[in-house]
């Protein structure tokens, strides 16, 4: 999407060659007393994005044409672009360009009796989950603690990624006690369903026994793994499920994109 030079926005007005300063500033831009050139562009970019000439999912003109338009350089444009990403405006993917955000948010809703692929096909999304890695190990002493297991007990490790439609949402650390389940990493494999693998064993139901919250930044692993911004926050959830008669099931931790998730926590009927 090309900009030309009579849209812009306040903030920045075209400046005549002979106003402008000889250090790397062309005739785009006119310093502003007091103010940064990259937060003068930055105020730009922002109030296009605000009053909708750059909508959601706009493709953001490349570095070299933004550039050209403001006669900036390559440093000053990056730092503006840095900065909508810290104010979570935009997002840059590796390869194609920095996007205007798109607000899409699924709602992830957290009762004792929460079900991933029946949540997301309400919403009307696709679920599609890619395990990544599976192995079966001793359990590390907290999960132990967690799944009632002894101190190095076997456990099925697994680690996904799970997207709505095309859209990337969680990517999780899964633990299973590995005795009572022999077979569960073939059978998560072939279904996605986990309430039906559960069956497969003969649990009929199960329900959450506890689930922790907390809101950090992401590693920049599990940024790539998003598939989002490292500026943006993620929400993480550790839980642990039981069977009908309260034994431990599984102990998982779940990293939501704060992109595309919302979650949600009833309250008591």
């Amino acid at each position: 999407m090309s900009i030309g030079r009579k849209s812009m926005g306040p903030g920045i007005e075209p400046a005549r060659a002979a106003d402008s300063l000889h250090s790397g500033v062309g005739p785009g831009v006119r310093r502003r007393a007091g103010d940064v050139l990259w937060r003068q562009l930055a105020d730009l970019l922002l109030a296009r994005i605000d009053e909708g000439r750059l909508g959601p999912g706009a493709l953001l003109p490349s570095e070299n044409q933004l550039m050209e338009e403001f006669g900036v350089s390559r440093n000053t444009v990056r730092r503006a672009l840095l900065r909508l990403r810290e104010l979570g405006k935009i997002d840059v993917e590796q390869g194609r360009g920095a996007f205007v955000r798109q607000p899409r948010f699924l709602q992830y809703t957290i009762t004792d009796r929460t079900r991933f692929a029946d949540i997301l096909a309400e919403q009307g999304y696709a679920p599609r989950v890619q395990f990544l890695e599976a192995l079966t190990c001793p359990a590390p002493d907290p999960v132990a603690e967690l799944l009632e297991l002894a101190p190095g007990a076997p456990v099925h490790f697994l680690r996904a990624v799970s997207d709505a439609d095309d859209v990337r949402i969680s990517t999780t650390r899964i633990f299973h006690p590995a005795e009572r389940f022999p077979e569960m990493i073939e059978r998560r494999r072939r279904d996605i369903n986990l309430a039906s693998v559960y069956r497969t064993f003969g649990i009929e139901d199960y329900r959450r026994r506890v689930t922790w919250i907390e809101a950090r930044r992401p590693t920049e692993e599990e940024a790539d793994l998003l598939k989002q911004d490292i500026f943006e926050p993620v929400m993480v959830t550790r839980k642990v499920d039981v069977d009908q008669q309260g034994r431990p099931i599984e102990f998982s931790e779940a990293l939501w994109s704060g992109s595309h998730v919302r979650l949600c926590i009833p309250g008591a009927d």
